[in-house]
C-alpha cells in the first residue's frame, strides 16, 4: 500500500503535493449579490488554490445581467438550469442546461437571463483572484463598480443587456 501512495503522490502536480483536498457543500458559504438579482456562491476560493482559480455558482432572478465587461481571466460557464442568453466577442448566442462557454481572457462578454424563470451556472475563473473583487460589489452603482472593477483587471465597457 505504501508504494501505491508513493505512485499517486509522485503524479500528483507539485503544486498540489501535501495540500488537503476541499470539500465545498451547501451550507457552507453564504450567497451575495455581486450584481442586483443575482446569487453568488463562492464554491472554491482562490486563496485555498493559491490563486490558480475560483469556481463560483450562479443564481440569476429573470432580466438579471451584468454590464458589458472584460477581464484578464478566462471564464468557464457551465449552464445548470434554465437558458442563458450571451453577448461575447460581438456574437449573440442562448446557452442551455449542460451547456459550456469559454470566454478567453480580454474578450468583451456579458450574459442575461431574459426568462421568467430563475437560471443556475458554475463559473471558473482561471486564475483565480475575481472572487474577491465580486464579493466587494454588492450595492455599488455602476461608476463605483467600474472604479473598483479596474484594481482588478477588469474593466466595464458597456451596458446590461436587460433594461
Amino acid at each position: 500500500m505504501s508504494q501505491l501512495k508513493s505512485v499517486i503522490a509522485a503524479m500528483a502536480p507539485r503544486s498540489v503535493q501535501g495540500r488537503a483536498p476541499l470539500l465545498n457543500v451547501p451550507g457552507d458559504t453564504v450567497p451575495f449579490n455581486a450584481i442586483p438579482g443575482e446569487a453568488i456562491i463562492v464554491r472554491v476560493r482562490s486563496r485555498d488554490v493559491a490563486g490558480r482559480y475560483c469556481v463560483l455558482e450562479s443564481i440569476a432572478e429573470p432580466l438579471t445581467s451584468p454590464p458589458l465587461h472584460y477581464h484578464r481571466e478566462d471564464e468557464i460557464f457551465h449552464i445548470l438550469d434554465g437558458t442563458v442568453s450571451f453577448l461575447c466577442g460581438g456574437r449573440s448566442f442562448d446557452a442551455g442546461p449542460g451547456a459550456v462557454v469559454v470566454v478567453p481572457a480580454g474578450v468583451h462578454h456579458s450574459w442575461a437571463n431574459l426568462t421568467d424563470a430563475s437560471t443556475r451556472m458554475m463559473i471558473t475563473f482561471t486564475p483565480g483572484g475575481i472572487d474577491e473583487l465580486l464579493a466587494e460589489m454588492d450595492g455599488l452603482s455602476i461608476d463605483a463598480m467600474a472604479e473598483r472593477s479596474a484594481r482588478y483587471g477588469s474593466f466595464i465597457v458597456g451596458t446590461p443587456l436587460v433594461p
